[in-house]
């Protein structure tokens, strides 16, 4: 059913191949990040009963399901993946992760700061589609279908900008940005004062340390900070490039697979997220750690570094003297 008028009839006509194909990969792709989302609340819930029984017999917990901020910001962006939450809560998890690596920055015991972000994400896109809602002209609808999704119609486009595209280019540029300083940080390239994260300077980086304790080696825990703007990056810049220009041009079909190649990785996001939190940060939601804890970041879900500045060693130790 495409609609070609703002009244409720609709035009039948049968979809071409390349439409029929998009839309049986957009459906796949959905049912693999519904399935992937279920599988890890389902893994969850066996950890919980799990630590109920520990603690039920007196036994010491391997790790608490919510330990950490990043805990709950995950479980939130688990729940998030339909929705263009899912960009405010990856740029959380990077300002978190910024924070901790390089500012020694110890989050508060309590969940406060990451259910005030998570309340925040929420209501910003739920107070701008309540506006465009509450501007509704009469006869025209606020909602419109247009080839393959439904969408914000043409008549209230002023409300598109804030509630998808700004957000997803604020986001995508804020976990960008600090993602590869991050990269940088790691590799012993960007060097951050103490007193302040904002005085930064680069440099060139002694020798790596390849290998620290059993399996940390250096260059892959650096790698795994480029890992999450690239995600970012495929889930969202051309699935929204992509519903601008179809969304704006109104067409009533859809001729090019590339805007399907486009939309499938946005569609698959559950997925993508699940195996991207699986191979980065194993240790969190409640999984317990099989391998001793080398103790060169705080928590073991925490990217480690092995090249502390120099300047800020020298400026610790005279701190301590005085």
């Amino acid at each position: 059913m495409l609609s070609t008028s703002h009244d409720e009839q609709c035009m039948k006509r049968d979809l071409s191949r390349v439409e029929y194909a998009g839309v049986m990969a957009g459906v796949l792709a959905c049912v693999s990040s519904l399935v992937a989302a279920m599988v890890v609340f389902a893994i969850v819930a066996c950890r919980a009963i799990r630590n109920l029984l520990h603690s039920l017999k007196g036994e010491r917990i391997p790790r608490k399901i919510f330990a950490t901020h990043l805990d709950v910001y995950v479980m939130c962006l688990l729940f998030s993946t339909s929705t263009e939450a899912v960009g405010g809560i990856l740029s959380a998890i990077a300002v978190h992760t910024f924070l901790v690596v390089t500012s020694r920055w110890t989050p508060p015991k309590g969940f406060r700061i990451p259910i005030v972000v998570i309340v925040c994400a929420l209501l910003y896109r739920a107070a701008l589609y309540a506006a465009v809602v509450a501007s509704k002209r009469q006869g025209i609808p606020v909602f419109e279908r247009t080839p393959l999704w439904c969408t914000i119609s043409n008549d209230y486009g002023w409300g598109r900008i804030p509630t998808a595209y700004l957000w997803t280019g604020i986001s995508t540029a804020v976990s960008t940005v600090l993602y590869v300083m991050l990269f940088l940080y790691i590799r012993g390239n960007l060097v951050i004062n103490s007193t302040g994260f904002w005085r930064m300077k680069l440099r060139k980086a002694p020798p790596p340390i390849e290998q620290v304790g059993g399996e940390f080696s250096m260059n892959r825990q650096s790698l795994k900070m480029l890992a999450y703007p690239i995600f970012n990056i495929v889930l969202s810049v051309p699935y929204w490039a992509m519903r601008w220009s179809v969304g704006y041009a109104a067409q009533n079909s859809i001729r090019s697979p590339w805007y399907f190649v486009c939309v499938l990785p946005h569609y698959a996001g559950g997925l993508g997220i699940v195996i991207l939190l699986r191979l980065t940060r194993p240790t969190l939601l409640g999984r317990a750690s099989s391998q001793p804890k080398v103790r060169v970041a705080r928590e073991s879900s925490e990217p480690k570094f092995a090249h502390p500045d120099p300047e800020q060693i020298a400026d610790a130790e005279c701190m301590e003297a005085s």
